[in-house]
């Protein structure tokens, strides 16, 4: 997988048995045992971890925000891979790089699946020798002798049992309340000046009232592109495999670059007015989100979320109805990923998008006569 569909992954996922955030790197270029320790206990935690498929570490991301920050300190892997293996009861698969994402440096640890258990042979700092330690889910335990005892029969154990699991197919629904694999939308729209371009209003002789709004024809010429701009959208998921899913996520995302975005419908603008009622409190109206639905602009695309819960197996569902906005034919299509707790990694699809537009510019003169 290619570092930017990675890192994309990585930041959808959250903090699991297969991964951790950091928002600063490890101490350890002339860091005291103590502070080098935090490393040596987590690669550790991870290698021990029972999962099937790689973990990772990713530095230079805010856990409660997944903002992402520049990696303070890089790390030479070879200087790791001394550290951390010389103090082992036998080496331990990992290995550390940085990267660029979108313009940002971050680290990356890689710790594969592995022979297991792994553990110090002498004491360091806080971590204790002969000591199983293992990540589950976001925590890292002790693991108990039963677990250990565990662990040694699994990893001598050479036949591997076929799992049954999920199989996912994703379609569009459109105006025909029909589930298709491509999206197909023709329509006319406005093309918008620069914003400059729209006059403030004022009152008579440039008297400023100040009950006028002064931004009207701004905003009228945003919900009048927005208005012929909308088209009203769900997803439809269907479970084909030979077991359930639980925990099924879908994840829809667009580029921004393309200018197209999702909305929910309480979410569109409203009609502007020239005159602001004295009358009208103004009270804000909190965000009436559809329970397990989100939309969110992360790393250079708006991405849609929706939580399915338990999806057995020859079922299918749909999401809730979203707005698409400002669809060109720049847009060429979506990009699906579906998660469960029985996959290793997400379902990638793809659902080609065509949009046939037809554009008039919504100059000054005509904007004056529709509003």
């Amino acid at each position: 997988m290619e570092d930017k569909a990675l890192i994309q992954e990585l930041l959808f996922r959250g903090e699991s048995s297969t991964l951790d955030y950091k928002v600063k790197q490890y101490p350890f270029a002339g860091a005291e045992e103590a502070q080098k320790a935090e490393l040596l206990k987590d690669i550790l935690a991870f290698a021990n971890a029972w999962r099937s498929e790689t973990a990772y570490i990713l530095v230079g991301v805010k856990n409660d925000t997944l903002e992402l920050v520049e990696l303070d300190e890089d790390i030479d892997d070879s200087r790791l891979q001394e550290f951390i293996n010389s103090k082992t009861n036998h080496p331990v698969n990992f290995a550390y790089r940085s990267l660029d994402y979108n313009g940002t440096k971050l680290g990356l640890y890689v710790i594969p699946v592995q022979d297991r258990p792994v553990y110090v042979r002498k004491q360091f700092g806080r971590v204790m020798p002969n000591t199983v330690y293992v990540r589950r889910g976001s925590a890292t335990v002790i693991a108990a002798p039963s677990e250990i005892a565990q662990m040694g029969a699994a990893a001598s154990q050479a036949k591997v049992e076929e799992v049954l699991l999920p199989e996912f197919s994703v379609k569009v629904v459109g105006s025909d309340d029909l589930g298709h694999e491509r999206l197909t939308h023709s329509y006319k729209g406005w093309t918008l000046l620069p914003a400059e371009k729209y006059p403030m209003i004022s009152g008579p002789n440039n008297y400023s009232d100040r009950y006028l709004n002064a931004q009207f024809n701004k905003q009228m010429a945003a919900y009048l592109q927005e208005s012929c701009g909308k088209f009203h959208l769900s997803f439809e998921v269907n479970n084909s495999g030979s077991s359930y899913a639980e925990d099924v996520k879908l994840r829809i995302a667009v580029p921004v670059e393309t200018g197209a975005y999702f909305k929910e419908g309480f979410d569109l603008l409203s009609r502007p007015k020239r005159k602001v009622d004295p009358n009208e409190t103004g009270k804000a109206v909190g965000r009436r989100a559809l329970p397990g639905f989100t939309i969110k602009t992360v790393a250079g695309e708006h991405i849609l979320t929706f939580s399915l819960g338990k999806l057995q197996s020859g079922e299918t569902r749909r999401t809730p109805k979203v707005y698409l906005l400002n669809a060109l034919p720049v847009l060429k299509g979506f990009s699906v990923s579906v998660f469960s707790d029985q996959l290793r990694s997400s379902v990638k699809i793809s659902i080609p998008v065509d949009i046939e537009f037809e554009g008039e510019e919504l100059t000054t003169e005509r904007l004056r006569n529709m509003a």
